[in-house]
């Protein structure tokens, strides 16, 4: 009998202290949580309370710190949301101790600020409360570019970014903003997409933008000049061999006035000519021979580089194309623009 008990007790303790690999991981490493989740309760309202986002709310963004009151350099994460009554995080790291929420509009447009303080119960969900909202107000608009100089064919778009007292800067849709200009002379239009276009060349404008957002408005002004850059030439019948070009290019000013553009200061490139055809950097043009039915275009450009005190300097590139064509005789043909005469290039504004 005791022999039997004794066989049993060592049948026992081997049962119990020798089990499988699996067995012995599972009782002796189960892993540590050191997160939680973190659930944050809204709604919309005009009033501005606990909770509760400005109206046209449709983003939420949420900036977590490892510090209380918040700074960048604790940032742990970030995330933006849609708007919804109860949005919740998981796995949020037991390192967080402050939340900024920031509610934005439909056009990402800041509308107010949230603190609150955070506890993350490990393993648990905790309900996050915040702070009474900081209304978040605009306070710069900035127009780009400050100055646009306009000419026949040339547009020119202007871009828009508002400034916000959280520091947060955004692109403005144009069709959000209203337009003036001044003095009101048709000199130039600006379409809901913020694209700049000439009306009468030769006058000058300003044009002011506005926003106004949370009953706050802030405007920028831009700078308007139309000109006008017009080159003829003579002639413009090419034949084979070459063809010395007389170039005549007259500038507009914004005030009406003329500017006749020596032809030294005038550069030229080929835009559209056959295999074979070569232009001098005077404009002459060199074409092989037996070409025929061709037609040559030349761009030809002028930099405006008066100084920067003179009012009618635009520090801009103009360019205009004259078009040649080929004929059977010799260099005679009509002096003047065929291509698109009286179309102003802008290239640099």
């Amino acid at each position: 009998m005791i022999l039997t008990l004794m066989f049993l007790s060592l049948v026992t303790f081997a049962s119990v202290g020798c089990g499988s690999s699996n067995d012995y991981v599972a009782t002796n490493n189960s892993p540590t949580t050191t997160t939680g989740n973190l659930a944050f309760h809204f709604q919309q309202a005009v009033a501005q309370t606990v909770d509760t986002v400005p109206a046209g709310t449709t983003t939420l963004r949420f900036d977590f710190f490892s510090t209380n009151p918040p700074a960048q350099s604790s940032l742990v994460f970030a995330e933006s949301r849609a708007y919804a009554e109860l949005i919740t995080f998981t796995n949020v790291p037991s390192s967080v101790q402050s939340v900024l929420v920031t509610a934005f509009g439909i056009n990402n447009e800041p509308l107010a600020t949230f603190h609150g303080d955070v506890t993350v119960v490990i393993g648990g969900t905790t309900d996050v409360d915040l702070d009474d909202a900081q209304a978040v107000t605009l306070t710069e608009l900035v127009a780009t570019p400050e100055s646009a100089v306009l000419s026949a064919g040339n547009d020119v778009q202007e871009t828009f970014e508002a400034t916000f007292s959280n520091g947060s800067v955004v692109d403005i849709p144009a069709d959000l903003l209203t337009f003036a200009f001044n003095p009101d002379n048709n000199t130039a239009s600006i379409n809901s997409s913020g694209l700049l276009q000439l009306q009468t060349v030769g006058q000058s404008t300003t044009l002011t933008a506005s926003l106004t957002l949370g009953g706050v408005t802030q405007s920028d002004t831009v700078a308007v000049q139309t000109v006008a850059f017009d080159v003829s030439a003579a002639p413009t019948t090419l034949v084979a061999g070459l063809n010395a070009i007389t170039y005549t290019a007259m500038f507009q000013n914004s005030d009406g006035s003329g500017l006749n553009i020596p032809e030294a200061d005038l550069t030229f490139s080929l835009q559209s000519a056959p295999t074979g055809v070569t232009i001098a950097s005077n404009g002459d043009i060199t074409v092989p021979n037996g070409m025929s039915a061709a037609t040559v275009m030349v761009d030809v450009s002028w930099t405006d580089t008066r100084p920067s005190g003179d009012p009618l300097a635009t520090e801009s590139t103009f360019t205009d194309t004259v078009t040649f064509t080929m004929g059977n005789g010799g260099n005679a043909g009509n002096a003047g623009n065929a291509g698109n005469a009286g179309n102003a290039g802008n290239a640099g504004g």
